[in-house]
């Protein structure tokens, strides 16, 4: 058995943030999970990994029609109601924005489960602001969340604070 408790060569306890100059570093993982931060997250966007996961790419992000780039300070996440289930800070083209899904743990109560829709939001962290955030264009007509053990993932054109549902001529 080594360090991190497990043989047989399953040494899936060990993923983590392997980068000391993340915020969430974690010393035992040897195993990069590509979820290291480096900016506080958001306290409305924080969240637990869960063992069911999906991820939705975003090619693009615009706030007041304006395109993001990665030094913006924004943040996207992804919610199941009023339950975050991930967030990702923006970081260009084809951010990732994860989605838990509902494990059966209490750590995931309230994720993600098999055809909900995620809702999404943006956080602009220099002036503490949280947006509500609208997929669309390629992509987006299919939001239905599919996760598993060994994840998913849809790409997504856009995210923006414009919707459908209201007039944003002018704006985006």
């Amino acid at each position: 058995e080594d360090e991190c408790g497990v043989c047989d060569g399953d040494d899936s306890s060990c993923s983590g943030c392997t980068d000391s100059e993340a915020l969430n570093y974690d010393s035992s993982a040897t195993i990069d999970d590509n979820s290291c931060y480096y900016t506080p997250i958001p306290s409305l966007f924080e969240y637990n990994q869960s063992t069911l996961q999906y991820f939705y790419f975003f090619e693009d992000a615009l706030i007041n029609g304006v395109p993001l780039n990665d030094d913006d300070n924004y943040w996207i996440a992804a919610f199941n109601e009023d339950v975050c289930v991930g967030a990702r800070e923006w970081s260009g083209p084809y951010t990732d924005v994860p989605a838990m899904g509902d494990d059966g743990e209490d750590y995931s109560r309230g994720y993600m489960n098999p055809g909900d829709i995620p809702i999404f939001k943006f956080y602009n962290s220099l002036e503490d602001l949280y947006i509500d955030a609208y997929p669309s264009g390629e992509g987006s007509d299919d939001l239905a969340w599919t996760g598993n053990i060994a994840g998913g993932y849809t790409i997504i054109d856009l995210i923006s604070d414009c919707s459908m549902s209201y007039d944003c001529e002018g704006v985006c």
